[in-house]
C-alpha cells in the first residue's frame, strides 16, 4: 500500500524525493553537497513509443507502468517522466518516456527484473514501443 501511494502521488512529488532525497543517505552527506539519491543501483529506461501521438496509447503505456511499479517492493524510489525539451545539441529528446528506479543493490534490483508485475508490464505493453534504451548504474560518490 505505501508504494501505492507513493507512484500515484504527483511526479513532482516523486521527482522531489528523487533529486531531494529526503533520506538518511541525505543525512549522512552532512549538507556539505547536493543530496544523495535514495538506492546506489540506478536503473534508467528509456522508451521510445510506436504512436507517441496517440493519447490512447500514451495513457495505457502510463496506466501498465504505474500499476507495475506500485506491486515492486524493492524500489527505494522512481521517478517517470518526458523529455524536458531543453534545447542542447547533447540532449537527446527524441524519447516519449523515462523511468528511473533505484534499488539499495544489484540483487534487489534482480528481484525487479523477476518479479511477476514487471513480466507483465513488458507483455502487456511491448506492442506500445519501437526501442528501449536501459542505462544502469552504481554510485561512486558521494559515499553514503
Amino acid at each position: 500500500m505505501k508504494r501505492r501511494s507513493l507512484v500515484k502521488g504527483s511526479l513532482a512529488t516523486v521527482s522531489a524525493m528523487v533529486v531531494g532525497g529526503a533520506s538518511a543517505q541525505a543525512a549522512a552527506h552532512k549538507g556539505t553537497g547536493p543530496a544523495v539519491i535514495q538506492g546506489p543501483f540506478c536503473h534508467h529506461v528509456y522508451f521510445w513509443l510506436a504512436n507517441p501521438d496517440s493519447q490512447t496509447d500514451r495513457d495505457r503505456f502510463l496506466k501498465n507502468l504505474i500499476s507495475f511499479l506500485e506491486e515492486v517492493e524493492v524500489i527505494q524510489s522512481v521517478q517517470v517522466g518526458e523529455p524536458a525539451g531543453t534545447p542542447r545539441g547533447v540532449v537527446d529528446n527524441s524519447y516519449t518516456y523515462d523511468l528511473i528506479v533505484t534499488f539499495k543493490d544489484a540483487a534487489a534490483q534482480d528481484v525487479y527484473q523477476a518479479h511477476p508485475a514487471h513480466v507483465r508490464f513488458v507483455e502487456a505493453s511491448k506492442d506500445l514501443w519501437t526501442k528501449v534504451i536501459v542505462y544502469d548504474s552504481i554510485r561512486i560518490w558521494p559515499e553514503s
